[in-house]
């Protein structure tokens, strides 16, 4: 998946709100920015970084602002509970009816979110890519989610590709972490997940014979599979 990160310094606005309290200026900042995600044909795993007006994450507010998306093409989330697939929401790109997702018989718009932390399938039904723009705030400061037990998809809090288990990511033993190629329609090769010290917290090949990273891109979903409990990722990032 080919993704377009502008959070350097040309290509973040900085939103800053002045007032006066107690004789003292207090400054709130805001970090706005945008990113660009390239939908090949067929499925691709992404997540949605950026904040979105109320509801957080609905897809009607954060995820309609896309190109080359054929009509028909879905979006389809991960009922952790259930351990399956959700109803999947369906594209109408064109005018009057789009651009818009509305539920499995088109009767109503979709009411599905993607919340931050979480990833999600877009099938492009399209011959070609399609380009899809996220625009919103950067989260900053303290976020945290649940990581269930058994399998979720999953996705960094924040537009950034760093290594999750330095950010705070609840590693267990035996668990396995994997993305999936929209050229080759499968998921990638599985990290395996050792928690436990000496040899943890790390990621593991195939055969435990070397340490490998895993830093998803931006705007990249992640398959993650943990034997263990329910845990929680608590991540923290502020723009420097």
């Amino acid at each position: 998946m080919r993704t377009k990160s502008l959070l350097a310094t040309a290509a973040i606005v900085a939103v800053g709100a002045l007032s006066l309290q107690a004789q003292s200026n207090v400054y709130s900042l805001n970090v706005v920015g945008y990113v660009n995600v390239t939908l090949r044909p067929g499925y691709n795993l992404i997540t949605a970084q950026l904040g979105t007006a109320s509801p957080t994450g609905a897809i009607n507010v954060g995820l309609t602002n896309i190109t080359g998306l054929a009509d028909g093409s879905i979006l389809f989330g991960w009922n952790a509970g259930a351990q399956d697939f959700a109803q999947p929401a369906n594209w109408v790109g064109t005018p009057p009816d789009g651009p818009s997702w509305y539920n499995a018989d088109y009767t109503a718009l979709s009411t599905d979110t993607t919340p931050r932390g979480t990833s999600f399938f877009i099938k492009n039904e399209s011959v070609g890519n399609a380009t899809l723009t996220m625009v919103g705030e950067v989260p900053q400061g303290a976020n945290s989610r649940t990581v269930p037990a058994l399998n979720s998809f999953l996705g960094d809090f924040v537009p950034v590709s760093q290594e999750i288990i330095t950010n705070g990511f609840p590693i267990a033993d035996g668990s396995t972490v994997q993305t999936y190629d929209s050229v080759a329609g499968d998921y990638s090769q599985p990290l395996n997940g050792v928690a436990t010290p000496p040899d943890g917290p790390n990621w593991y090949n195939a055969d435990y014979t070397a340490v490998l990273k895993f830093a998803p891109a931006v705007a990249q979903g992640f398959l993650y599979f943990t034997p263990a409990g329910s845990a929680t990722w608590n991540r923290s990032f502020t723009v420097q």
